[in-house]
C-alpha cells in the first residue's frame, strides 16, 4: 500500500508541473509524513493535539501547526 502512494504522490508532482522542492504536504497522520520524506516534500504536520504533534515531530515532520490558520507561519520563509 505505501509504494502506491508513494506513487501517486510522486506522479501528483509530475502532473502539476512542480518539482519536489516546490512542493508541501500538509497530513495529520505518520504515515503522511513518511511519505513525504520518501517522496522529498516538505511536510507540515497538523497536529490536533499535543501527543499527535509529539508523533508527528518524531516521524520527521518540516513543521507542525495546530490550526489551518497558521499555515503560513508553519510553511517558513520562501
Amino acid at each position: 500500500m505505501s509504494a502506491v502512494i508513494v506513487s501517486d504522490d510522486a506522479r501528483a508532482l509530475e502532473v502539476a508541473g512542480v518539482g519536489a522542492r516546490e512542493a508541501v504536504l500538509i497530513g495529520d497522520s505518520v504515515s503522511d509524513i513518511e511519505v513525504a520524506r520518501v517522496v522529498g516534500v516538505h511536510s507540515i504536520g497538523y497536529a490536533k493535539t499535543q501527543q499527535r504533534g509529539a508523533e508527528l515531530r518524531e516521524a520527521g515532520a518540516d513543521a507542525l501547526t495546530d490550526t489551518m490558520v497558521g499555515l503560513d507561519q508553519a510553511r517558513g520563509p520562501g
